[in-house]
């Protein structure tokens, strides 16, 4: 009879829990007043810092995320653009303003050799105004459809990497709610994939742990079928780590 109580009363506060769950939208625009999208959207508990949920803005620059935590922190991030971090509560937050990043004076720039960028409509393209590039360069971001693309040896990180799956964690679209596994930014469903190895084992995450950084050459992103027409990227994706053949 306790036991069968019990059982009641822990349904009962689940499901009170989940009645709780409330909505955090909002709308992400550039420096022109354009929707931005592929934007990722990662809300955390402002208290402990744990993960709560995560989305992309779809192609209105809008996101919707779901907390029962009352105190959130939602963190945006692009690459090309300042990153934003801002606490909040459930509501609409209304339109808010990423801007670039700014462009590296000339020396900084011989240094990384990383062009500063220009978004259209789908595509991300990185251009240097004041000289020409030496040779054709892979952007270090392209976005085509519902795949984005990483050229890892274009993006200037401003830190080392212990390991490949440290290096593919740091990109915006990928985050690792337990600490272990890698999750696509705004998928319910991740699906890891590495290019490159003779064969796939089943602990990819451990695989990746186990390779230098230095190993990876280009990382894509691509969401599958979502299920609704405003939101056609939330339903799964695929993570591809590419290595490179030497």
């Amino acid at each position: 009879m306790k036991k069968t109580i019990l059982f009641s009363l822990l349904i009962l506060a689940l499901g009170c829990q989940t009645a709780l769950a409330q909505e955090i939208r909002g709308k992400i625009v550039n420096e022109q007043g354009k929707s931005m999208r592929f934007v990722n959207c990662v809300l955390r508990n402002t208290a402990d810092g744990s993960y709560i949920a995560s989305a992309v803005t779809n192609a209105e620059g809008e996101f919707s995320l779901q907390s029962t935590a009352r105190d959130c922190t939602l963190s945006l991030r692009m690459l090309g653009f300042v990153s934003k971090k801002m606490e909040c509560e459930a509501g609409n937050l209304g339109t808010i303003l990423l801007r670039r990043e700014t462009k590296p004076s000339d020396e900084e720039e011989d240094g990384m050799n990383f062009p500063p960028v220009v978004m259209n409509r789908d595509t991300m393209t990185y251009h240097i105004d004041h000289k020409p590039m030496e040779g054709r360069k892979r952007p270090a971001l392209f976005i085509k459809d519902s795949t984005l693309v990483y050229n890892i040896d274009q993006i200037p990180f401003k830190k080392t990497f212990a390991n490949a799956k440290e290096l593919v964690k740091a990109l915006p679209s990928v985050v690792s709610p337990d600490g272990s596994s890698l999750k696509v930014v705004g998928a319910k469903v991740t699906t890891l994939i590495v290019t490159g190895l003779f064969e796939n084992p089943d602990s990819l995450n451990d695989v990746l742990k186990s390779l230098p950084a230095e190993k990876v050459k280009r990382v894509i992103v691509e969401y599958g079928d979502g299920p609704t027409e405003d939101w056609p990227f939330a339903a799964g994706a695929t993570l591809n780590v590419i290595l490179k053949r030497r």
